[in-house]
């Protein structure tokens, strides 16, 4: 048993003492929570609505906490997967230090002054009018991101290394390699520079082949990115907007199944390349499985309302209610901090100590990503 001393917030009048079984237990918020709830107000009905006001608040934190902990957990642990790439990794991985690059070129880390030296000796070479050329203000010499890749294809195996380019180690990820599919390309193949037949030449005046050109277009009678370039200056003067010159810079792919041969087709049709590809419909879908890790990755990656009323456009409005309820917490955790006289000046100088630390990392933030 632990006799707890209690006292009224907003009176500051009475003194109330309370035996509580366990600390932590279930209970023991609800019963602190009831007895200040029954401490007769003294300072009439302002007292009151602020109490009233208070233990909403309390009440509305606790609540929105239990319905969006889902929400919460999943933006925790997909936050936790986005900084540490190899934890949970689909596939094999590894890391590696600085040291392991021990006996080749790349033992010593990099250094941008001295390879911002090279350009500019190289550059003198091969101009003839350079000779003048020097660099200047070498402390701002710096590769405009740390982390350079690479792959290695050997047989069923891809290895891609992830290493950082001023020598603090980086990771290598294993990757079975697929096998190119060897069936029959589409009879309706137009516009793909892989297949046979897909391009056209133009020959030189004596002749001969001058090479390939363009890759051949399907030309459609009203091609989709016309409809747009039509449309388009028409409804912004509807809108009251200037119009101008219309370059479509994006229109999805088409999707549909077609006969040929006697073969049903998976095609995709792009609009802007004016191409049409395809792949048996047994292979249908492409592309690796979507596994639990790179679920969790979409989901906390996506946002936007579409244009339809679906599953994800209510995933959106739970986005956008877990970005208020984020709000509302920091904002009634203040409130309810304050209510506590003893663990306010600790509170005001922890407050103090992370304006000061989020200041000082959102400055330097701002300047890495903000380069060139």
């Amino acid at each position: 048993m632990n006799d707890v001393s209690l006292h009224d917030p907003l009176t500051n009048t009475r003194q109330i003492t309370l035996d509580i079984d366990t600390p932590g237990s279930a209970s023991t918020i609800d019963r602190l929570d009831d007895i200040t709830n029954s401490i007769p107000i003294q300072s009439g009905h302002r007292n009151r609505w602020v109490r009233d006001v208070l233990h909403l608040i309390r009440r509305t934190h606790l609540y929105l906490g239990i319905f969006l902990l889902p929400w919460a957990v999943l933006y925790g642990v997909t936050g936790f997967l986005f900084n540490h790439p190899l934890v949970f990794s689909d596939l094999k991985a590894t890391s590696f230090t600085q040291s392991d690059w021990s006996g080749t070129d790349l033992a010593q880390p990099l250094s941008a002054v001295e390879i911002a030296r090279d350009v500019v000796e190289a550059l003198k070479k091969r101009l003839p009018d350079a000779a003048n050329y020097k660099l200047v203000d070498p402390e701002q010499a710096a590769f405009v991101q740390d982390i350079a890749s690479a792959s290695v294809k050997s047989e069923g195996l891809q290895t891609t290394l992830f290493f950082d380019i001023l020598g603090r180690g980086g990771s290598i990820h294993f990757s079975p390699t697929k096998e190119k599919s060897l069936s029959e390309k589409p009879p309706f193949v137009v516009g793909d520079s892989n297949s046979a037949g897909s391009t056209s030449t133009k020959k030189n005046a004596g002749g001969s082949d001058a090479g390939p050109q363009d890759v051949e277009k399907l030309i459609l009678e009203n091609p989709l990115q016309e409809r747009y370039k039509q449309a388009i200056p028409i409804l912004l003067t509807k809108l009251g907007y200037a119009t101008g010159e219309v370059k479509v810079g994006f229109i999805p792919d088409l999707s549909f199944h077609i006969e040929a041969d006697g073969k049903k087709w998976v095609a995709r049709y792009k609009a802007l390349q004016g191409s049409v590809t395809g792949r048996p419909v047994e292979n249908d879908p492409p592309g690796d499985p979507l596994t639990f890790r790179r679920f969790l990755i979409r989901l906390h990656r996506t946002h936007t309302y579409p244009f339809k009323i679906d599953s994800r456009w209510f995933w959106a409005v739970f986005v956008d209610l877990m970005s208020g309820v984020m709000l509302f917490w920091g904002v009634s955790g203040l409130l309810m901090w304050w209510q506590i006289k003893k663990t306010r000046s600790l509170g005001i100088l922890l407050m103090i100590a992370s304006i000061m630390i989020a200041g000082i990392l959102a400055v330097g933030m701002w300047q890495v990503l903000s380069f060139g």
